[in-house]
């Protein structure tokens, strides 16, 4: 329940976090330079990327991405965009970097079990698929009941697992987060305790951030995106979050930047934009007509369309492939090579 004391406290948490980035008066382009050359914060005058594992993607975003940003990712449900933020963020906090992943959708231990197969599943890649399965199954069950049986197999592949993932599992952070209670404000907060300069939040995803006082859904997006935004500035921090498609682009053969919920108010705050499509419903249907070999592996690939990048090129197409039994996508991936389809004419 809402209550004047509830708004103050989150007025003061919003105006507490501004106070890092709104400046009480303009600088002089000089003293922006003087603070770069002498270094005068932690973070000026260094070149900070946060690197997602995937190539040639990070050669793309020259390095990765940008404190500072708000980066979007959306597609089709199932198109795999918690794999591939997942898969991301603990990329992201192997190299170094404090990442919190806050999920409106999955359990805490839901994302611990995924992330523990998607490395078991890069390390056992010369096992059979009978046996990678049975490891898969172990790791769930085990994470599902919250306890580890007396087997000694089944200890050993969770020992396996731990791991796998101790060398960063303290600078990877999981919040479960509420639909009802968790809002731009309390994200805020996240950001400026848990995770600090430099550093990223997930969030999965951006149309379930709830907002007090919204009358439509448009007003929410809108004011949702402009809170991550200023996140991201004023804590110096990267935000990436995940967006839901609308009615129209669940009917599209291809995503575009347009069909997410929200899609005219976000396109003016985000600062990287990615669309997410099956490459099988992505191409032109004349590549698919008369090759029925790339049909097949396009069934097996997602494309990642750069729809906006302020600091580099945008339309840029990478394919990469999946490997959902293990929870990730195989980080080494290309450009797409073939016409995608253009939904502005109808093809023949």
């Amino acid at each position: 329940m809402t209550t004047p004391a509830n708004t103050e406290r989150r007025a003061a948490t919003m105006e507490a976090a501004m106070e890092n980035f709104v400046s009480p008066q303009p600088k002089t382009a000089r003293d922006v330079l003087a603070a770069i050359i002498h270094k005068t914060s932690p973070t000026a005058g260094a070149e900070h990327r946060l690197r997602t594992g995937f190539s040639p993607l990070d050669d793309v975003l020259d390095g990765g991405m940008s404190p500072q940003d708000l980066v979007l990712l959306g597609g089709k449900p199932g198109v795999g965009k918690t794999i591939a933020m997942i898969q991301w963020a603990r990329n992201m906090a192997a190299t170094g970097s404090r990442v919190v992943f806050a999920s409106y959708e999955l359990s805490e231990r839901n994302l611990l079990g995924r992330l523990l197969m998607s490395e078991l599943g890069l390390r056992n890649r010369h096992l059979d698929p009978r046996e990678r399965a049975e490891i898969s199954r172990i790791v769930r069950d085990s994470v599902k009941m919250g306890a580890v049986s007396e087997d000694l197999y089944v200890r050993q592949v969770i020992r396996q697992a731990y791991d796998a993932i101790q060398d960063y599992a303290d600078r990877l952070l999981i919040q479960r987060v509420s639909g009802y209670h968790t809002g731009p404000e309390e994200l805020a907060k996240l950001a400026a305790e848990w995770v600090g300069p430099g550093g990223v939040l997930f969030v999965d995803y951006l149309q379930k951030v709830p907002v007090v006082g919204a009358r439509t859904d448009s007003e929410r997006v809108l004011r949702v995106a402009e809170s991550l935004k200023e996140t991201a500035m004023a804590h110096d921090v990267c935000v990436v979050a995940a967006a839901a498609v609308n009615a129209e682009g669940l009917g599209e053969r291809r995503l575009r930047l347009e069909h997410m919920r929200g899609s005219a108010l976000l396109a003016h705050e985000v600062d990287l934009a990615f669309a997410m499509n099956e490459k099988s419903t992505a191409l032109a249907k004349s590549h698919l007509a008369y090759d029925p070999h790339l049909l097949e592996a396009s069934k097996n690939q997602v494309v990642f369309s750069i729809e906006k990048n302020r600091e580099g090129p945008a339309n840029v197409h990478l394919e990469f492939t999946k490997e959902f039994d293990d929870y990730r996508f195989n980080p080494d991936g290309g450009f797409v090579a073939q016409r995608l389809s253009d939904d502005t004419f109808e093809e023949q």
